[in-house]
């Protein structure tokens, strides 16, 4: 399915039922916000443009609403996907690159090595300030359980829980170049790009 019409490049896409949101990161005119919504046909095209803020790097999606993660100038929007209009502005520092969505948490990485966790409903934060190697790349994966997987470029694999006391537990594995993680739940894999390696680890990632 080619998609046409499409300004790129892309630094990251939400698939919501048929439609796909993509976070374009470029220097758009003004009548052209650098977030569109491409709907379903056998040519794909844009069927709508949303402005989010400076910069958008990471689109996560639940509950029928959107969350973007605006780099350029340390925000987080809040979309309603009825609407398409953005209803909460957070403000999260140190370049917000990467946001998931996981049982009523935006989860929010930074450049500069943080990750908040921000309620969908009450709008609160949990923090965990400069835990993670500044500069380090952080891809993240649901836990499964309300918690947080953490892959640091560094060679770092993380586990983050909120609870009343937030924790963030560092598995001392033998990574060199973690670029990507996924879990189902129960197991976890890690992609260990120096190596060429995808790892997997089971029991909740004791294994």
């Amino acid at each position: 399915m080619p998609f046409t019409g499409l300004p790129g490049p892309f630094f990251g896409f939400a698939l919501i039922g048929l439609a796909v949101w993509l976070a374009i990161w470029r220097w758009l005119p003004d009548d052209a916000p650098p977030v569109a919504v491409v709907g379903p046909s056998a040519e794909a095209h844009i069927a709508g443009r949303l402005p989010v803020g400076d910069a958008p790097s990471g689109v996560g999606s639940a509950g029928g609403l959107l969350w973007v993660a605006n780099s350029g100038d340390d925000t987080v929007a809040e979309v309603d996907e009825s609407t398409n209009k953005v209803v909460r502005i957070f403000r999260v520092a140190g370049g917000p690159n990467d946001v998931l969505v996981n049982d009523g948490f935006a989860w929010v990485a930074t450049a500069r090595g943080d990750v908040v966790a921000i309620d969908s409903e009450t709008g609160s934060r949990h923090t965990w300030p400069s835990t993670f190697s500044p500069g380090s790349h952080l891809d993240l994966a649901s836990a499964g359980d309300g918690g947080l997987w953490v892959a640091e470029g560094s060679g770092r694999l993380w586990r983050l829980r909120i609870g009343a006391k937030d924790e963030a537990f560092e598995y001392p594995l033998p990574f060199d170049d973690l670029s990507d993680v996924a879990s189902d739940g129960d197991d976890v894999w890690a992609y260990d790009r120096a190596r060429g390696e995808v790892v997997q680890l089971e029991s909740g990632g004791r294994g």
